[in-house]
């Protein structure tokens, strides 16, 4: 199937059209699904609202095993920031 796909940092520009296996979503997760004009719309609403993703919590690198079982036992709420050392 075709997705979009972020594997860089930066604005929409960073966003890729690919092929990509069959997604599965997992316990408590739910697919949803659209088209090319469906897609586009959300793009530019994200762009026209200056839309920000919403943070659950902060991590430093090191803690990438602990965040891994959190995620995988669904306990957060949106999306997990690991960071870099300086």
């Amino acid at each position: 199937m075709k997705a979009a796909v972020i594997d860089e940092h930066g604005g929409l520009d960073a966003i890729r059209v690919r092929d990509i296996p069959e997604p599965k979503p997992r316990k408590g997760e739910i697919l949803l699904g659209g088209n090319a004009e469906d897609f586009r719309r959300l793009l530019a609403a994200i762009s026209a609202n200056r839309l920000e993703p919403v943070i659950d919590s902060v991590h430093p690198l090191e803690n990438v095993r602990e965040v891994t079982a959190r995620m995988e036992q669904g306990r957060q709420f949106s999306k997990i920031v690991l960071t870099m050392p300086a």
